[in-house]
């Protein structure tokens, strides 16, 4: 008899440990996952590990007329964005996003009409067209510089407003405007990236 009890009570104990043990996996892969999710979506950070594993091997985004870098997908806060990063240091050089879920401080988002002047665009020859850079440093993509649409933007006096609509949002490393007054910036005082 006291053979069964001390065997009931080794399975008793064994039972325990198994399920502590598994609870504290169960909390490790919570808090990675928790922390997975915690990307700061900016210029220079360094990607974790669970980030890269996304990338697909040879997959290459165009952030810049004359520039391809690798870049994966990933939905954060219920927002899909691609994010391009650096395949050496690992640190992300572009994100963009044209998920209509997504809104900037200033309550802009895809789709979106906005009034603005020509001071205030930037305009990459042969790339796209940017409004001015929101609170939260968000760039909106208010056209390209292709096609029909080249006229519209490359016309537009720096005094004249027009209305515009939103196409997508980027964050860059190669986002550095230069007005014409030869400072950084994108003409309504705010600094680039």
């Amino acid at each position: 008899m006291k053979r069964t009890t001390k065997g009931h009570e080794a399975a008793r104990r064994g039972k325990r440990v198994a399920i502590f043990a598994t609870a504290i996996l169960l909390v490790l892969l919570s808090i990675q996952s928790a922390n997975a999710q915690k990307l700061r979506l900016e210029i220079g950070e360094k990607l974790p590990e669970s980030y890269l594993k996304k990338q697909k091997k040879n997959h290459l985004l165009a952030i810049h007329p004359s520039h391809y870098s690798p870049f994966f997908e990933t939905k954060i806060d219920g927002v899909v964005y691609a994010i391009a990063f650096d395949k050496e240091t690992k640190e992300i050089w572009y994100i963009q996003t044209s998920d209509e879920q997504f809104v900037t401080k200033d309550g802009f988002r895809v789709d979106k009409e906005i009034e603005i002047k020509g001071s205030a665009i930037l305009i990459y020859p042969y790339w796209d067209v940017y409004g001015p850079r929101t609170k939260d440093g968000w760039w909106p993509v208010v056209g390209h510089i292709v096609g029909p649409s080249k006229d519209f933007f490359t016309n537009w006096k720096p005094d004249e407003k027009r209305t515009v609509a939103i196409d997508a949002f980027v964050k860059s490393r190669y986002l550095r405007p230069y007005r014409d007054d030869g400072k950084t910036g994108d003409g309504n005082g705010s600094s680039a990236p």
